[in-house]
């Protein structure tokens, strides 16, 4: 089961997230949930009818588990703040009232359960073993939150007055309008990249992406923190071009395994020069495709974009400097030019 990663950029702590909303603190200590509704207890890790996604780029993860009447809707993210919090909320989209369980477990080592916060007391609370539940009631069409707290707390935190997981998307969407960005014609890609970008973002550890997607603030951070092997590794990676079927493949795992391959394919610095878009996918062609902002050696930031004249590839270019050659091998094999920004009609179609 796939595990996302949460937090926030200002902060270094973290928490992951599985695929039924199954939130793992450092340490190891969990925090989970489950619906007890009218016809019995429903866990989102046993039952079939779990649906999650992304709210967006960022890590928001929301959970939906059929319940009699409609779903149960939980939702997870990051929050900062002083006290780094990671909010859990439950929505009852159903037409009758059920109870939520917030289970915390902790291992068998650790001296005291994670540090919640509560919206009130609990209805009531069920203890079984490393297992402690937290039970409240929803009404339908409303919803309850709790908070775990990373950090140390300065006091009572106000969940009422923390961010919406609705904010929290759009704070993302701002973070990921820096930085080398594209316009994919490939909409499930698209999103892929996306999520990938604030993954590393995120993450802040992966040199190479950072420095390749234009976040040069959080690359030179990762620089710093890396020990004599560790950057010599990073300096070895391979500037080779990569192909589609490496992009198909790193779309699977996503973060740094997509990201890489797929910059190298959009922009890769040859040795004479630059080459854009050194293959072209076939379920591209005739499709309109945007690259905004790519940091290279030899031309600076690069942008380019991609129409169609019928079956002829029509490339806009623009590079804030030219030390050596454009080409577009993906496109047109037998092109070049020396200029810094154009536009070209290119000699042949695609498959010439």
């Amino acid at each position: 089961m796939k595990h996302t990663v949460l937090g926030v950029l200002d902060s270094r702590r973290r928490a992951t997230v599985d695929g039924a909303g199954h939130v793992v603190l450092a340490g190891g200590a969990t925090l989970d949930w489950w619906v007890g509704a009218e016809d019995r207890r429903h866990h989102p890790g046993r039952e079939a009818a779990v649906r999650q996604r992304r709210l967006g780029p960022g890590p928001v993860l929301e959970t939906s588990m059929r319940v009699p009447g409609g779903d149960a809707i939980q939702r997870v993210y990051a929050a900062g703040g002083p006290a780094d919090l990671v909010v859990m909320e439950v929505e009852n989209a159903s037409p009758v009232p059920f109870a939520v369980g917030f289970v915390v477990r902790r291992r068998l080592l650790q001296r005291r359960r994670p540090d919640l916060e509560l919206p009130r007391p609990p209805l009531r609370e069920e203890s079984e073993g490393d297992e402690h539940a937290l039970v409240y009631p929803v009404a339908h069409r409303t919803r309850i939150r709790v908070g775990v707290v990373l950090g140390r707390r300065a006091g009572a935190i106000d969940l009422t007055a923390l961010p919406a997981a609705d904010d929290i998307t759009r704070g993302w969407e701002a973070q990921l309008r820096r930085g080398l960005r594209v316009d994919l014609p490939d909409d499930q890609l698209q999103q892929a990249v996306e999520e990938a970008r604030a993954d590393v973002l995120l993450t802040g550890r992966d040199v190479a992406p950072l420095e390749d997607w234009g976040f040069d603030d959080e690359a030179a951070a990762a620089w710093s923190s890396l020990g004599f092997r560790a950057r010599r590794r990073a300096q070895r990676r391979s500037h080779r071009s990569a192909t589609w079927s490496e992009v198909e493949q790193g779309r699977e795992q996503g973060g740094a395994s997509l990201l890489a391959p797929l910059r190298s394919m959009l922009v890769h610095e040859a040795e004479d020069g630059v080459a854009l878009l050194s293959e072209l996918p076939p379920s591209w062609v005739g499709q309109p495709l945007e690259v905004h902002d790519a940091p290279t050696r030899a031309a600076g930031r690069v942008s380019f974009a991609v129409r169609w004249h019928g079956d002829r590839p029509a490339l806009l270019w623009e590079c804030e400097r030219l030390d050596a050659t454009v080409r577009a091998p993906g496109l047109d094999r037998a092109w070049s030019t020396p200029e810094p920004s154009g536009d070209a009609l290119l000699g042949r179609s695609v498959d010439a």
